[in-house]
C-alpha cells in the first residue's frame, strides 16, 4: 500500500537513502526530513507493505512545476516495480494538485536513475553541474 509518510518511518527512509549516498547530492537525517517535512509543498509517500520497501518525495513549485525526489527502494526489493509504482503515484498526485510538469535531477553518474527516469518517459532536458534535469509533461 502506498500512503504517506508517518514519523515512525523516518529511520527506515534515511536507511534506505543513505545506503545509496553515492547516488544522492548529499546525505540526510531524520531531523533533516522533519524539517523538510514541516515544508507545506513537501510530500513523501511509502510503499509499506507491513514494513517500507521505498520511498518517493515530491515538491511542488509555485510555476505548476513540482520536483521528483528522493526515491529509494530498499535493496531487498530491487526489481519489483517499486520504483515504478511510488514514482505513478507521485506523479498521479501531481497531477491532482495542477502540477503541469515534473523534473527529477540525477547525478550524471547515477546510471541506474538515469534508466529508470528514461523508461518512465522522462525526457532529459538540460546538463549541468554533474546534473542531468529530466522533465516529464502531465498536461
Amino acid at each position: 500500500m502506498i500512503r504517506a509518510v508517518k514519523s515512525d518511518d523516518l529511520k527506515t527512509i534515511v536507511e534506505i537513502y543513505n545506503s545509496y549516498q553515492q547516488n544522492f547530492e548529499f546525505p540526510i537525517d531524520e531531523l533533516f526530513l522533519i524539517y523538510s517535512l514541516n515544508n507545506k509543498n513537501f510530500k513523501i509517500f511509502v510503499l509499506d507493505d507491513n514494513i517500507i520497501n521505498g520511498f518517493c518525495g515530491i515538491y511542488f513549485y509555485p510555476d505548476s512545476s513540482a520536483e521528483i525526489g528522493p526515491i529509494g527502494v530498499d535493496e531487498n526489493f530491487l526489481n519489483q516495480h517499486i520504483g515504478t509504482s511510488l514514482l505513478n503515484y507521485v506523479l498521479n498526485f501531481a497531477k491532482e494538485n495542477n502540477a503541469e510538469k515534473c523534473i527529477a535531477r540525477v547525478l550524471d553518474k547515477n546510471f541506474n536513475a538515469i534508466n529508470f527516469f528514461k523508461k518512465n518517459k522522462f525526457v532529459a532536458e538540460r546538463v549541468d553541474d554533474l546534473k542531468i534535469y529530466f522533465v516529464k509533461y502531465l498536461i
